[in-house]
């Protein structure tokens, strides 16, 4: 295996993480109140709400299929951790309120995706996905 196939034997997604497009989270990175990253069609946004939530919806805001259940947290940062985990948390250094569990995964990155998820890659390879 020469590390071109993806999840399933799927065909390779190049991304340039010193320049990510909008549908990126890199590692390193982080979404405050109101931040957002949208699919590449531009069909689904991921938001970090002023209310706490990271929420997943559909462009026209009609339906969310996916949110982080952080409301009311007192969380204002979604951070894409350098060891490849997504953590939510009130400050960029505070305690986190939810975090994704994809830790050792350094430089993984977040994508939203048309198909309206949200997914986190190490390389080639989906290791959370939601919904």
């Amino acid at each position: 295996m020469d590390g071109s196939d993806g999840v399933g034997g799927g065909t390779a997604l190049a991304v340039n993480l010193d320049n990510p497009a909008n549908d990126i989270l890199a590692a390193g990175q982080f979404l405050g109140p109101n931040d957002s990253r949208k699919s590449p069609s531009g069909g689904y946004v991921l938001i970090m709400q002023g209310d706490s939530n990271l929420v997943l919806y559909t462009a026209d805001f009609k339906a969310h299929p996916w949110d982080a259940g952080t409301e009311n947290s007192g969380a204002r940062f979604a951070i894409m951790q350098l060891d490849g985990n997504l953590c939510i948390r009130p400050t960029l250094t505070g305690q986190e309120v939810f975090c994704s569990g994809t830790y050792g995964h350094p430089g993984a990155y977040l994508r939203v995706t048309d198909d309206g998820h949200v997914v986190i890659q190490d390389g080639n390879f989906e290791i959370w996905r939601k919904p």
